[in-house]
């Protein structure tokens, strides 16, 4: 198959798909502005060419500091781990792709080791962007506690877990680059499916 005609292929099947949509922060933090415009166009621009500095390290993991309940700051904060990609990062102001991995451990879907196929490849390829797959709060060891109790399962909540994601990219620091790439200076893209699909809604 030709490369336009994958391209068109991938193009009708991403904008088919509900579980992604670009979001820029209002000036207020507290609100998003969603601005998902799928295309149904086959003629595809070429990508924007990949940067060619090979001394940048391109994969990595992180952490980033989360209140523990985002409503009560003052309760403290903790670490939340993120794997970061950005093979495809194609210079500053293009967008950053999240692909929110649900109630798992966020290793499990390391987008550096996914097939060619994969559908965060396809967004972040075809746009030039950088990948990050940050760990749901109490999956993996971004958790709180290190003992699992009945009172302390009160801050796994809905609420305090897309507060996280709005946290994440109003004030994210990307390792890959020194520019500022917050939702106030670059698109987010966010992806999921089931409950993370949901959160991205």
């Amino acid at each position: 198959m030709a490369l336009h005609s994958l391209r068109c292929v991938q193009a009708a099947l991403l904008a088919d798909l509900v579980i992604s949509m670009v979001i820029r922060a209002e000036q207020d933090s507290k609100h998003l502005a969603l601005n998902y415009t799928p295309s149904a166009s086959c003629d595809l621009p070429a990508p924007p060419p990949m940067r060619k500095d090979s001394t940048l390290k391109q994969y990595g993991k992180g952490t980033f500091t989360q209140p523990l309940h985002h409503k009560a700051p003052e309760l403290g904060t903790f670490k939340v781990n993120y794997y970061w990609n950005s093979s495809f990062w194609a210079g500053p102001g293009l967008p950053i792709v999240v692909f929110l991995p649900g109630e798992v451990k966020a290793d499990r879907h390391l987008v550096f080791s996914r097939p060619n196929f994969s559908f965060v490849r396809v967004i972040a390829e075809n746009l030039g962007a950088a990948v990050i797959v940050p760990e749901h709060r109490y999956y993996g060891s971004s958790s709180p506690f290190s003992e699992p109790m009945t009172s302390n399962l009160s801050y796994l909540t809905v609420e305090n877990a897309l507060l996280e994601i709005v946290n994440l990219v109003n004030h994210f620091d990307p390792p890959w680059t020194d520019t500022l790439s917050t939702a106030q200076d670059v698109p987010w893209i966010l992806t999921g499916g089931s409950y993370s699909g949901a959160q991205t809604a």
